[in-house]
């Protein structure tokens, strides 16, 4: 036990040693400024972090984690010192757009830490119904008995019927939008079994966004199918090795909704 303690310290001190303080460093997501992105976008990214002193520095950031709400980490591509600054590492990523940034700056787990970073991505959301709400307008016309306590009564059983209402009316909306959620993932689901030509493959990736929010995306697979489509999707003929290979990508995905 004695020589227990002192190890832990000196292992806690050299942990200490190769951290960087995330309260001194700038960090920025960098996006193509000409590009305008959409909901669902498979989106190459460079994270930018500096002043970073130690030059055999890495940051562990994980595959398969969120950026806040907005980006989904797919890949990590390259992570490596910039030519023109030496304290400056700068991470190549590929990110999945799952909803268009709300702030101007985002979460990001460092892999020893949570720090913000700003971002100046351009891209457009998904247009969303909302249910439309029926209000009822509550008018008194007077009880007749004047008495201050019976209209405090009335008034608290109007309260608790409006209350009683309203819960009821969000549940039978939140159940409706579970069952049309569970009829459309069942859509794509039946969808995805009965994929076989071109343009099957075409419907299926023109129309990601509709059915990424249904599944937990996996990567590779997902994100390899994503390119081999973008590769062939605007040959005129596609060959047999175009359609083995885009077959092949798309069986890995095919039971994505099971």
């Amino acid at each position: 036990m004695k020589i227990v303690t002192p190890l832990i310290l000196m292992l806690g001190l050299v942990t200490s040693l190769f951290a960087v303080d995330l309260s001194t460093v700038n960090t920025e997501l960098q996006f193509d400024k000409s590009a305008q992105y959409k909901e669902g976008d498979i989106i190459p990214a460079r994270l930018q972090i500096w002043p970073v002193d130690d030059q055999e520095k890495k940051f562990n950031i994980k595959v398969g984690t969120y950026i806040d709400d907005a980006f989904y980490v797919a890949d990590i591509v390259s992570q490596k010192r910039s030519e023109n600054n030496a304290d400056v590492v700068q991470i190549e990523l590929l990110l999945v757009l799952v909803q268009v940034p709300k702030n101007e700056k985002l979460t990001i787990d460092l892999g020893e830490g949570k720090i913000n970073v700003a971002h100046g991505i351009k891209a457009t959301g998904t247009e969303v119904k909302q249910p439309a709400l029926v209000m009822f307008n509550q008018e008194s016309e007077g009880f007749g008995l004047g008495g201050a306590v019976w209209s405090m009564i009335v008034l608290g059983l109007i309260v608790l019927g409006l209350a009683l209402f309203k819960l009821v009316l969000m549940y039978m909306v939140k159940t409706k939008q579970e069952r049309e959620k569970e009829k459309f993932k069942k859509y794509w689901a039946e969808k995805f079994n009965n994929v076989e030509g071109r343009s099957d493959f075409e419907v299926v990736y023109g129309r990601k966004k509709e059915w990424l929010r249904l599944v937990k995306l996996q990567t590779p697979p997902l994100v390899e199918f994503f390119r081999v489509m973008e590769d062939v999707q605007y040959k005129k003929e596609w060959s047999e090795d175009d359609r083995e290979i885009v077959k092949e990508t798309f069986d890995n995905i095919r039971g994505i909704f099971n």
